[in-house]
């Protein structure tokens, strides 16, 4: 066990011995299971906001403790960000909690939805760790209308994001608990077929770049890549950053090695990979004559206009680089609206 593990469990007894002198001896050393009633707390989240929950007033709740050192809890937040996205306007008040035990981490919740209110908290004095007995990172807590508990998940795996969404689905009155469990049955065969890891992967290579952390998606892709080499969307996406990350000759090879697939989609982006990567490498001819192409099955890709700029601006071409970036800022701003 690592330092930090025996660091956290020590702090999380610590707690829980606190919260023992606060409260009755039987009240907090009891381990909450389904069904049992929500303890009443309240926090302060990374804005300012109190947030407080009570069993006099109670409301749907989802609770979801996470380390953002550890790469499951990283994939736990990627998953509910995506359930709640996906769910259709919610009929009634959803809140969402994240606590976090990282002083130093940074909100990772980045959603708007209607009827729903989102929390980060940094948690790294394990208070409320320890008045809900939690020991493993990620952890879910669902709580319905009725203030009783109506999910507790501890950990990580393929059946995580199908038990969340149906339960969810449940307590908002989206679904009925038979049609969820049927949903929870079909979607974990799936995510646990190598096209789902696969996903998974690319998943949470999109969160850790959307954090600037290059190394770390370039990590979950190609261990994509090693699950499944002929994955054409995990190539297109480990080319990109590539292209990010300035190594246009790994770009290349990867993405040559991928024929048309029929898909005008995946054309324009195996294009403008290789339009960038031979930009990068100074060859402008072919960056020009990809990009060219790119905007043929894609005349929407305010970037790739923009790249088209560049290599213009570049040969002192300055008419047709105005022309290229008056196109992108066009598109970037029709996006926009």
């Amino acid at each position: 066990m690592t330092f930090y593990r025996l660091f956290r469990t020590g702090c999380v007894l610590l707690a829980g011995l606190m919260i023992t002198c606060e409260c009755s001896a039987e009240a907090a050393s009891r381990k909450l299971n389904i069904a049992d009633p929500m303890p009443e707390f309240s926090v302060v989240d990374s804005q300012g906001t109190e947030f407080s929950y009570s069993q006099t007033n109670p409301s749907a709740l989802l609770v979801l403790f996470f380390s953002p050192e550890k790469q499951q809890s990283n994939r736990a937040v990627v998953d509910i960000q995506e359930i709640i996205q996906s769910l259709p306007e919610l009929p009634h008040p959803l809140s969402l909690l994240v606590i976090s035990d990282d002083p130093n981490s940074v909100s990772p919740i980045k959603m708007n939805k209607n009827k729903l209110t989102a929390h980060f908290v940094t948690d790294s004095d394990y208070k409320l760790w320890g008045m809900l007995g939690i020991i493993a990172s990620p952890t879910i807590f669902i709580t319905g209308t009725n203030g009783k508990i109506e999910l507790i998940k501890a950990g990580h795996g393929y059946d995580f994001a199908p038990l969340i969404k149906s339960k969810l689905q449940v307590i908002m009155g989206l679904a009925l608990e038979k049609d969820a469990q049927d949903v929870i049955e079909v979607k974990t065969v799936t995510n646990d077929s190598t096209e789902g890891k696969v996903n998974r992967h690319i998943k949470m290579a999109k969160m850790l770049e959307s954090r600037g952390n290059y190394d770390g998606a370039l990590e979950q892709l190609e261990m994509a890549i090693q699950i499944d080499p002929n994955a054409i969307e995990c190539k297109l996406e480990l080319g990109r950053v590539y292209c990010i990350v300035a190594d246009p000759n790994k770009a290349i090879s990867l993405v040559e090695t991928i024929r048309s697939s029929g898909k005008d989609s995946q054309d324009a982006v195996r294009f403008f990979i290789l339009g960038k990567s031979y930009f990068q490498l100074g060859d402008y001819a072919k960056a020009e004559g990809y990009l060219q192409e790119t905007v043929v099955l894609d005349p929407k890709n305010s970037q790739a206009f923009y790249e088209l700029g560049r290599i213009y601006q570049f040969q002192n071409q300055d008419k047709k680089a105005m022309e290229a970036y008056r196109k992108s800022l066009d598109l970037i701003y029709r996006e926009g609206r």
